[in-house]
């Protein structure tokens, strides 16, 4: 989701207009490493008394819009805690998370004013409908590396075959060529391949 200008038919706490005063809607996301998987920790703060009376009432929720367009994954948290860990599973996003973050209603909104409202405001009431947004936070752009997937394209430096001569009962391991050669008597080598179509 790619945050663009857009007009509002009522007032609107963001950065690219002036429609309060003395109001802010301040988010931010921190990424941490959680095994294979990346834990967020998103981070979202109204300022603005009516608003922050909706928040605690559940009449207003921070909305947090999740996407990864490579793996085409959206997920939407609303909640009310200003911060809330969320996990990424490994296999769910890759390359850039785009996180973007608001302040909706909850709920229809009959006739909303807000004393707070700028000058051009001041008096007028709207009504808003559930699922509206109030305030705009930041777009916040996240690279994820995914590590699992790119151990598990990488060939590897072994290779593993018969020894064909069934007098020998040993292992034997070259290391003269690009990849180590493991060289495993013809019953081992049967034993291997069995378990190895086992963990396919």
């Amino acid at each position: 989701m790619q945050l663009r200008s857009r007009f509002y038919t009522y007032p609107v706490i963001t950065d690219e207009a002036d429609f309060y005063v003395d109001s802010s809607f301040d988010t931010d996301v921190e990424q941490i490493i959680d095994g294979y998987n990346i834990k967020l920790i998103l981070k979202a703060k109204i300022v603005n008394p009516e608003l922050e009376g909706y928040l605690a009432e559940g009449k207003v929720k921070y909305a947090h819009h999740i996407e990864c367009t490579q793996t085409c994954y959206r997920k939407l948290i609303l909640t009310s805690e200003e911060t809330k860990e969320f996990v990424l599973r490994d296999g769910e996003i890759n390359g850039i998370v785009q996180v973007c973050s608001f302040l909706v209603a909850n709920e229809n909104l009959d006739k909303y004013s807000n004393s707070l409202f700028a000058q051009d405001y001041k008096g007028f009431r709207f009504d808003i409908e559930r699922g509206c947004i109030l305030a705009v936070g930041s777009q916040i752009n996240l690279r994820v590396n995914k590590m699992r997937d790119d151990l598990a394209n990488t060939s590897s430096i072994f290779s593993i075959i018969p020894n064909m001569d069934e007098s020998v009962t040993d292992i034997k391991i070259d290391t003269a060529h690009n990849k180590i050669v493991i060289s495993l008597p013809k019953e081992t080598f049967s034993i291997y391949s069995n378990m190895s179509s086992l963990m396919d």
